[in-house]
């Protein structure tokens, strides 16, 4: 018995068998990573614009060496080399610090844009698939181990998460960027923030 050829003819490079127009799922996916890549980047070297009043944008937080004592580029640079989870804590604090204008509360749309930004952020570590392993993915039985119950609510709870992971990572994604240049506009003083209280 032969085989006979599988294919209708010479393909190309790239070519496939597909008849539909599957590369424009792609678009979005390269647009929008690729401006948020050269926005990131350029943002990180320009090194100016990141501060303003309890304002810290999320790609300098936390400040290391703003005054460039012992580090000559940008403060944004030495953040870059370290896992993102950890940086939670450092942006809920300055959420925390958004609440505060010259040492009174206070309320800005910086401040809400700062807390909406880390919140959809936490959501979006939280949808983590290893965090959803490590709770209970490598248990065959809850209830045979320590803490069962509440390892097996805490898994149910972030599997409902996990099933919208790539959504928070896009929407995470999109508001880290938006709450930078917030910062930046009010920095540079092209926008006046609205204060609130």
């Amino acid at each position: 018995m032969s085989a006979g050829p599988t294919t209708g003819g010479q393909r190309h490079l790239g070519a496939t068998m597909r008849r539909d127009a599957w590369w424009l799922e792609l678009l979005p996916v390269i647009f929008l990573l690729g401006a948020f890549g050269i926005y990131a980047t350029l943002r990180a070297f320009e090194g100016t614009y990141y501060e303003w009043g309890p304002y810290l944008s999320p790609f300098y937080s936390p400040l290391i060496d703003p005054h460039h004592r012992w580090w000559p580029f940008s403060p944004a640079l030495l953040i870059l080399v370290w896992p993102g989870i950890i940086f939670l804590v450092f942006l809920w604090r300055d959420a925390f610090h958004a609440f505060f204008f010259d040492g009174h509360l206070g309320l800005g749309v910086g401040t809400l844009v700062l807390l909406f930004n880390v919140t959809l952020l936490t959501i979006y570590a939280l949808s983590c698939h290893s965090l959803r392993h490590l709770v209970g993915g490598k248990l065959d039985c809850f209830s045979c181990a320590a803490f069962g119950g509440p390892r097996h609510r805490a898994w149910n709870w972030l599997s409902l998460l996990n099933e919208r992971h790539m959504l928070y990572a896009w929407i995470s994604l999109i508001t880290v960027g938006l709450t930078d240049l917030y910062v930046r506009l009010v920095a540079s003083g092209a926008i006046t923030d609205l204060r609130l209280l």
